[in-house]
């Protein structure tokens, strides 16, 4: 264990008095031994708390629960815990999962293998899930093709600025990533969006093409995992027509605002191509369908998924 790379896992909770117990075994569980697992409760109103008290108890040297305070939300729970992070590597988890055995060992050695050759920058490795349902019965064995998205092709800013592929609770990240994306701004979409464009723009992005977690779906997923089907998606769409489109624009908003929060954070080193690039982008997310048809040539800009390609162009824009 001595040899082995200090990693802190940090875990953030909320109401997950039904999985937490699961989910912490199955990170004391791992073949990598050498962690420590860091817990902020965002203020439940369950047995969350007490129930993460009682396995601290047994694991003092492994376990540490940040004081109670105030409730922050996901994304800056998250952010709350990244500050609080001092290993080399850090891992991010949610509460109601179940990690395999070797899932940390696997993403260490994947970004490992990175650091060797683009040395002292920001570097993020992700894996795949395997989706199941509460009573961990398998529903997809690859998240991936279920929500039929392409990991190893958004390697790009402007691919990220659009579509976010990094699951965060697979994700582990060198220091240099920590410290350079803190803090998380509440402008973003979600906490892992924001971390992974910050290492596509100054860092690197590697993938582990494995399933590392067992992704529980349940009624109070922070975000879940949605079929990418294009039956199933085309027949939702025309069953919810209205909805689908008010979501769309409410997402574009939130894209946009994500993006200029990036560029205003960062714009003194970001070069002039991904200053464009970003201001290209903003443009896209209210422009209008010729102008949106020209910057998506222009910069590749594609999702994974056609009727998302569709909707992001053909979808006005209000």
């Amino acid at each position: 264990m001595k040899d082995q790379p200090h990693i802190e896992v940090l875990l953030a909770t909320y109401n997950g008095q039904d999985y937490i117990e699961a989910q912490i075994e199955s990170i004391l569980d791992q073949s990598h031994s050498n962690l420590h697992i860091i817990v902020r409760d965002d203020g439940s109103k369950d047995n969350t708390r007490s129930i993460i008290q009682q396995i601290a108890a047994r694991h003092p040297k492994k376990i540490t629960l940040l004081p109670f305070g105030q409730n922050l939300g996901v994304i800056l729970n998250f952010s709350a815990l990244m500050q609080q992070s001092h290993a080399s590597y850090v891992m991010l988890s949610d509460q109601d999962d179940i990690w395999l055995k070797d899932k940390v060992a696997k993403t260490l050695a994947k970004i490992q293998e990175l650091e060797n050759t683009h040395l002292h920058i920001p570097v993020l490795v992700h894996t795949d899930l395997k989706v199941v349902d509460q009573q961990l019965n398998e529903i997809s064995r690859s998240f991936c093709k279920y929500t039929q998205i392409a990991p190893l092709k958004a390697r790009t800013l402007f691919r990220v600025l659009g579509q976010n592929v990094v699951t965060g609770c697979t994700a582990m990240m060198n220091q240099a990533l920590v410290k350079k994306a803190l803090p998380i701004p509440p402008e973003t979409l979600m906490h892992d969006w924001w971390i992974a464009l910050v290492a596509v723009a100054m860092g690197k992005i590697g993938f582990v093409n494995e399933q590392t977690i067992l992704y529980r779906q349940h009624y109070a997923n922070a975000v879940g995992a949605k079929s990418g089907n294009f039956m199933k998606q085309l027949s939702s769409f025309l069953q919810n027509k209205e909805e689908f489109i008010t979501h769309s624009t409410k997402t574009l908003k939130r894209q946009e605002q994500q993006a200029l929060k990036f560029l205003e954070r960062y714009h003194d080193e970001l070069s002039d191509e991904q200053k464009m690039m970003i201001e290209a982008f903003c443009i896209w997310t209210k422009g209008s369908f010729l102008e949106r048809v020209r910057i998506a040539a222009q910069f590749g800009f594609l999702k994974n998924g056609l009727l998302k390609n569709i909707g992001s162009l053909l979808i006005p824009r209000r």
